[in-house]
């Protein structure tokens, strides 16, 4: 991972101008490849454990990554048993999520949002009587269990087909190129036009008739 050069996706997420990114990976990808696109901003980056001391960076708006299950280098900050899942399910990390699920539109992207390492926290948020907002999953799984789950937890998910090519999740980058490009045009509103034609000149009633 360390030299590994990031996906392209990364870069092609980071240049929509997203506001953060919540990783299950732990190669910092994320972190690396923000660098790349936006090399004189600064970034907030920090792990699952660590999310506690950083609800400002959501209310401040400013980037930030968070690697949920912590990073490669640094053994003391993964999560991946269990056991380890209890040490991150403290109150401030739930705020954390909160503030993410009510003042952002989330995307889940690379990942299933009915995986493990996922659904344990949506589920959790639910219990505590989280509303979620509109959020959207973009998967290429069409199953019952799939429609299901995105019913259950308010995901709009937005369909791709994989490729036989070579190029398994080629529509991904091109879903992320057509919004990147993607300008909105408002719409010239018609004239309103009366129903009736305006009379003038016309003797009405006085103010106490009326």
């Amino acid at each position: 991972a360390d030299d590994c050069s990031p996906p392209p996706v990364y870069r092609n997420l980071w240049g929509l101008g997203i506001s953060g990114m919540i990783t299950t990976n732990i190669d910092r990808f994320a972190g690396r490849s923000y660098a790349e696109v936006h090399n004189s901003r600064p970034l907030s980056e920090f792990s699952g454990l660590e999310v506690g001391n950083y609800a400002h960076t959501i209310q401040a708006g400013k980037p930030f990554v968070t690697n949920l299950h912590g990073v490669l280098q640094n053994e003391s900050s993964w999560i991946f048993t269990a056991e380890d899942l209890v040490r991150i399910k403290t109150a401030s990390f739930k705020d954390f999520f909160v503030q993410c699920f009510s003042s952002r539109t989330l995307l889940f992207i690379g990942i299933s949002a009915d995986d493990f390492a996922i659904a344990d926290h949506l589920q959790r948020l639910k219990d505590h009587g989280v509303r979620f907002g509109s959020h959207y999953w973009l998967t290429h799984r069409n199953d019952r269990a799939t429609d299901e789950f995105a019913e259950n937890y308010g995901l709009l998910r937005i369909s791709y087909s994989l490729s036989s090519n070579g190029d398994a999740h080629g529509e991904v980058s091109e879903f992320l190129e057509d919004i990147k490009k993607f300008i909105a045009r408002d719409e010239t509103p018609p004239i309103v036009i009366p129903e009736t034609k305006k009379e003038r000149n016309v003797e009405l009633p006085s103010p106490e008739d009326l």
